[in-house]
């Protein structure tokens, strides 16, 4: 288990919360530690942390460690549970604490007095004893004091961790008030990642916020992963070579994209401007996706080519791995699951089922979609290239050419863009040369179509 001064500042916090509701009533409600989480979690990405390397090290264990910060939390609490040496260690941490937050906005101290708050009122009921500690804690910890009944954020968090319907009533909310509470519900997951080492195996804090950076770009607060844990993020040495190879498309320009893979049946070889990683893999990249959710466990960039799709290794980032080939997708669908939020389900042969998620950002002035989905290229390409999936099933190569597609590289991303490249230069193959013998299709393609 991590000694104390190994722990980093929110852990400390959370230690502190833990001890705070279970010694003021002899109990630790699951509504309570709901709650600590809840906000903890939340907390990683607002502005109190923002400039300090605490802010994505809470879920992030060191190599040296084996149990998650959280549970390591959770285990100090156990330790010490109903025994002097609780106070002792909560009076320890409040000390530590204290110090390391005396230079922070008061952002933070205030959300940090109003989560005790509200860790006193989570189980429903407000004792004399955890008033006594509210007021001490708020005191030890340099905090700004309220009264506990006059801590409107705290009931926020009550609201946030589902421990309490929102107190506005019956009355009907206006447009602009709708909005603001639907903003409250929408947050964004727990996406967590290795610290980067420098040469002195100190934290490399200037790679550490071009990875933040790299994540909160191709992020979006939703409702359906707010807050949600459980997620790795897996990040190669080489990201900012991916990072700057995916430009934010529009939806215009994506629907521009898909329309003319399926008008034209032209599928997009990118290898030219993606990291040369991939080229170690495959011979062709025909898309990427820069940035997603998968298997509900890890976040990384996804590729698919003539094979199927790949993404990276989960025991070593720089290394490409196989997700499943296009012969093991017995049916693949799209779905919108919010207006920001993709969701790309790959149903297998073997009644399996893996699932992708991507998010699109938003314009801020008027809400309207900016961002065009990355999935939904895949699902154009995956549809155009149907026909020869199904031809080549149980055979050792792939009949590329049944259905008619055809193949165009493309050396920058603009010129995904072009009209015209869409129309010249492209290379359709010819089944039969592969050892098709099924005949040839309605699409099969003309001579002057077959470009070398």
């Amino acid at each position: 288990m991590r000694k104390i001064e190994d722990l980093v500042l929110l852990e400390k916090i959370g230690i502190i919360l833990t001890i705070m509701a279970h010694d003021s009533d002899n109990e630790l409600s699951k509504e309570e530690v709901g709650l600590i989480l809840s906000e903890i979690n939340s907390m990683l990405y607002t502005s109190g942390l923002e400039d300090t390397e605490y802010e994505h090290l809470l879920l992030n264990s060191d190599e040296n460690v084996e149990l998650n910060p959280l549970e390591t939390m959770i285990g100090h609490f156990k330790s010490v549970r109903g025994t002097p040496a609780s106070w002792e260690l909560c009076q320890s941490l409040v000390k530590q604490v204290k110090e390391e937050i005396k230079d922070y906005d008061d952002i933070f101290k205030i959300w940090l007095r109003d989560v005790i708050i509200a860790v006193a009122k989570a189980d429903g009921k407000v004792t004399d004893l955890e008033k006594e500690w509210v007021t001490g804690l708020t005191r030890d910890l340099g905090l700004p004091e309220i009264d506990v009944a006059d801590a409107e954020e705290a009931e926020q968090m009550l609201v946030r961790a589902g421990l309490e319907e929102s107190s506005d009533g019956d009355e009907e909310n206006t447009p602009e008030e709708k909005n603001e509470n639907e903003d409250e519900d929408r947050d964004y997951p727990a996406i967590t990642f290795k610290v980067p080492k420098n040469e002195k195996g100190e934290t490399d804090t200037e790679k550490q916020q071009k990875i933040v950076d790299y994540i909160q770009r191709w992020g979006a607060p939703t409702k359906t992963y707010a807050r949600r844990l459980g997620f790795k993020a897996l990040i190669p040495s080489w990201f900012e070579k991916l990072n700057e190879a995916c430009p934010k498309f529009s939806s215009d320009e994506i629907a521009f994209i898909t329309h003319h893979i399926t008008e034209e049946k032209v599928i997009p070889c990118i290898q030219s401007y993606t990291p040369e990683a991939f080229m170690s893999n495959s011979k062709q990249v025909w898309w990427c996706a820069p940035f997603v959710l998968w298997a509900e466990q890890f976040a990384s960039w996804v590729y698919i080519d003539k094979n199927g799709f790949y993404t990276a290794h989960p025991e070593n980032s720089d290394d490409i791995t196989a997700i499943t080939g296009w012969d093991m997708i017995d049916s693949l669908d799209l779905e919108r699951i919010e207006p920001n939020l993709v969701e790309l389900n790959l149903y297998t042969v073997d009644g399996g089922n893996l699932t992708i998620v991507e998010f699109l950002g938003e314009d801020k002035q008027d809400g309207s979609m900016i961002g065009g989905s990355y999935l939904e290229v895949i699902a154009a390409i995956y549809n155009v290239n149907l026909p020869t999936i199904k031809a080549s099933a149980g055979q050792p190569m792939w009949y590329h050419g049944v259905g008619g597609e055809g193949f165009k590289s493309f050396e920058k991303p603009s010129e995904l863009l072009s009209q015209q490249n869409w129309k010249e230069g492209v290379h359709r193959e010819d089944p039969e040369f592969y050892g098709y013998t099924g005949g040839s299709t309605s699409d099969s393609p003309s001579d002057d179509d077959n470009l070398q």
